[in-house]
């Protein structure tokens, strides 16, 4: 079989042939082509791969691809609270205004004024059909789909923000090229954007993202099939050890304007009790060296430099992904703000407790979490605590230590988010190479 494999950023990539699931791909169908877009810095790419080729998004049509994008988001807004908390910080409405046509000239925001007006019921079925198709259409691929004689296609995605995925999946369907979609992260289906072009299959991590596919982007239940996450597994025991007890603290890659604070709360709350706080910086943040700095002078904290990737910051490699999920095993509980790093640890067994206050006036009652989609569907979840303010978070993290210590929390090594990521029995790279048999045959 002949396929092509598009990845839609750097990062994608770089898991993919880490983790050896391209490499497994390839022993299977050997003529594999691999496609990179999103005009990521691919750059020192070790590969034993022939014929990379690359998409480029860019200039005057990737501005017009995003404005078409945002479109769909103001559209359909009332399906994903995340659509509206990335509408309100773009256009700088805050959370205590509604999101309408009146506030986005008051606020002098030209773009989402036209986005406005041209998302009106009235006006919409006027001009979508026309901006979905220049939005949709790249020459590259389009030549390349055409001229490839590819039987399939294969995209691992990020979510539709640059939207090569409705660019690919059209022309797919216009060559008669059989066409399937991974999403790669926990939110990606309901804070990103729409997907209007449909792959022949939809690859999701499980219950809950197959809802978002079926409700946000009207998938049909019988194209969705759930295989899980390529970056969550079961941990094999990695070779550094710490020989003190500790807490984990997952860093976020965004929207967490406490974590300085937080951090400091925490470590010297811990100290108290005789345990260290373990602090990863997310890879987003690691060229902000200053904030590390300052931390290091932070008493009881150890900063985890090294599986950090604080000098490699191709941090999906699976040497720095095991040891995280290794940390979160070994860790007495985790401290999250908004990370992917609480899913993880609540598939281990873990007990998580997470700060939601904010700063940001985009935020009901500076409340974060009631800001997105994917993590208001945790809220409920009885193995995490949720706080919104210091006095509260210092409170319950003083129980959960408590408890703790005290052995009431038992380490069951189970998995408490089964409609995020289910349980298997068998390995992502086995599931992957099935989901693929299903768009062959």
């Amino acid at each position: 079989m002949k396929l092509l494999i598009c990845f839609t950023h750097e990062r994608l990539y770089r898991s993919f042939l880490e983790l050896g699931y391209i490499e497994a791909i390839c022993n299977k169908y050997p003529d594999t082509e691999i496609l990179l877009s999103h005009n990521a810095n691919f750059t020192n790419i070790k590969s034993n791969l022939n014929g990379i080729k690359f998409i480029e998004l860019n200039g005057f049509m990737n501005k017009l691809r995003k404005f078409v994008l945002d479109l769909h988001v103001f559209k359909y807004m009332d399906l994903s609270v995340s659509f509206k908390t990335k509408i309100r910080i773009q256009a700088k409405i805050p959370a205590n205004k509604k999101i309408t046509l009146k506030n986005f000239i008051l606020g002098g925001d030209k773009r989402w004024i036209v986005i406005s007006i041209l998302g009106n019921k009235f006006t919409y079925k006027t001009y979508i059909v026309f901006l979905r198709k220049l939005a949709d259409s790249n020459n590259f691929v389009k030549l390349l789909l055409k001229k490839h004689k590819s039987q399939a296609l294969l995209v691992v995605s990020g979510g539709p923000f640059s939207n090569i995925e409705n660019i690919l999946f059209r022309y797919a369907y216009k060559y008669n090229v059989k066409s399937a979609l991974v999403i790669d992260n926990w939110d990606n289906l309901s804070s990103k954007s729409i997907l209007w072009h449909k792959p022949k299959f939809l690859g999701v991590w499980g219950e809950n993202m197959s809802n978002d596919a079926q409700v946000i982007h009207k998938f049909s239940i019988s194209s969705i099939v759930s295989i899980g996450n390529s970056r969550i597994f079961k941990p094999v025991e990695g070779d550094i050890k710490f020989n003190f007890p500790y807490v984990l603290f997952a860093g976020s890659g965004s929207h967490f304007d406490n974590e300085k604070e937080i951090i400091i709360l925490a470590s010297n709350l811990l100290s108290k009790y005789g345990l260290k706080l373990l602090y990863r910086p997310h890879p987003a943040y690691l060229g902000n060296l200053k904030i590390i700095e300052d931390l290091k002078v932070i008493p009881n904290l150890v900063i985890d430099m090294q599986k950090a990737n604080l000098i490699n910051p191709y941090f999906y490699t699976y040497e720095s992904l095991n040891s995280l999920l290794n940390h979160c095993t070994e860790a007495v509980f985790v401290i999250a703000g908004h990370s992917t790093v609480i899913v993880e640890s609540l598939y281990l067994g873990k007990q998580v407790i997470t700060f939601s206050g904010t700063r940001s006036p985009y935020f009901n009652n500076g409340d974060l979490w009631q800001g997105f989609k994917h993590l208001q569907e945790l809220r409920y979840n009885k193995n995490i605590v949720i706080c919104n303010n210091f006095v509260e978070f210092t409170k319950e993290l003083e129980l959960l230590i408590s408890k703790c210590r005290g052995k009431q929390i038992a380490n069951l090594n189970q998995n408490f988010i089964p409609e995020i990521i289910p349980n298997f029995d068998n390995s992502y790279e086995e599931r992957l190479l099935k989901f693929l048999d299903n768009l062959t045959n």
